[in-house]
């Protein structure tokens, strides 16, 4: 069968339309490609969002860490003491562990060194805890 020359006519002009229209998705793709390609080779943003994430996840875990201590070693600890310190946080937990050390342990042991120490002792005895329940 002989094709009609209104319908060749019709196919010269869908075809041109077709093809811009590939072109374009083409081009969509490729943006997208080369956006993930750069996304991907910029490896200090990539660095740098990994570790405010991270970041953000261990104040979180510091966080819940001071909530379940807190009680353990007597009571609330908001606001800040006569001092004018703060009575929250990390440092308000070292202190609050360095105050239930006895005293012959005390002198022996540098301030700051024994903060540290009470810090770490009772994230060790809460993750011990914690893995019992379990």
């Amino acid at each position: 069968m002989a094709e009609e020359p209104e319908d060749a006519l019709q196919r010269e002009q869908t075809e041109p339309e077709q093809i811009r229209e590939q072109i374009a998705e083409t081009r969509e793709r490729l943006a997208e490609t080369v956006e993930a390609l750069a996304y991907k080779a910029d490896v200090k943003t990539r660095a740098r969002e990994s570790a405010a994430t991270a970041a953000q996840t261990a104040r979180a875990r510091v966080g819940e860490v001071i909530e379940r201590v807190r009680p353990a070693l007597g009571g609330s600890h908001n606001g800040a003491d006569s001092t004018g310190e703060s009575t929250s946080g990390p440092a308000a937990l070292a202190r609050a562990v360095w105050d239930r050390v006895p005293t012959t342990v005390r002198e022996r042991i540098p301030r700051g060194k024994a903060q540290i120490a009470g810090a770490l002792l009772a994230v060790a005895l809460l993750a011990r805890r914690r893995r019992r329940r379990r």
